[in-house]
Parts: C-alpha cells; structure tokens; sequence
C-alpha cells in the first residue's frame, strides 16, 4: 500500500514538472475548426486521458467475456466439488460395508476350524490308504 502511495507521488511530481515545461499556449483543431485552445501540457494530458478512455472501452467486451466465464467456472466448480462430496460419502459407506463383509468373511472362516481338521484327518487317511490326495 505504502509503494502505491509512494509511486502516485511520483507520477503527480513528474506531471507538474511536465505542466510546467509546456506552458507554451497551442490551438488544437480539427476539420478546420478549432476546438480549443490551451497549455501545450493540458492538451496533452487531455489527449491522454482520452487515449485511456478508449482503450478502457475498447477492452469492456473482453473484460465481460472473462467475467462471465468466470462466473460459469465458477458454477461448474461449485457443481463438481457437490458431485465429489457426495462419492466421497458413497465411498465411505462402501469401504465401512467392506468391512463389515470383511468381518464376516474372517468369523466364517474362525467359525469352520473343526471342517479343516476333519478334511486334513480324512486326507491323511486317504494319503495312507494308498489313494491321491482330493484338489478340492
């Protein structure tokens, strides 16, 4: 802020020491007419600010052109960060029902150790008796 100010003091103190160098009188005209007639520095300054005033105007399109794309990025970021929270929620339930399954998986298998040792008991028989071993 305080650069802002400090440069604002600059341009005003090159502006007078400009006024005061062209204080010739001139006569602007235009068509033949003349349209005024001032301080070569004032008609400067004039002709400057109304360069900067059609620049301003000439660049208003674009400058609405980018406004209101913004404003639809705007939207559509609003939209997508709606979509992700709302496959964020899906995702957690999914993973907690994973987990659930998970839980269960590992209870079912805890719950069949007597059908494990009763398969490796009947295989074992079947290993001495002479037959192959089951691939089930």
């Amino acid at each position: 802020m305080q650069i802002l100010l400090i440069l604002s003091l600059v341009i005003a103190i090159i502006a007078v020491i400009f006024a005061v160098s062209n204080t010739a009188s001139t006569e602007v005209s235009f068509f033949g007419f003349t349209l005024f007639d001032g301080s070569l520095a004032l008609v400067l300054i004039i002709a400057m600010l109304v360069g900067v005033l059609i620049s301003m105007l000439a660049s208003m399109p674009s400058m609405i052109k980018n406004s209101l794309a913004i404003r639809n990025l705007n939207k559509s970021l609003v939209e997508m960060e709606k979509s992700l929270n709302e496959n964020t929620v899906k995702l957690e339930e999914a993973e907690k029902q994973l987990i659930v399954k998970e839980n269960e998986l590992e209870q079912a298998r805890q719950s069949r150790p007597e059908e494990k040792e009763v398969e490796v008991v009947s295989e074992a028989e079947n290993l001495s008796a002479g037959e192959p071993p089951s691939t089930a």
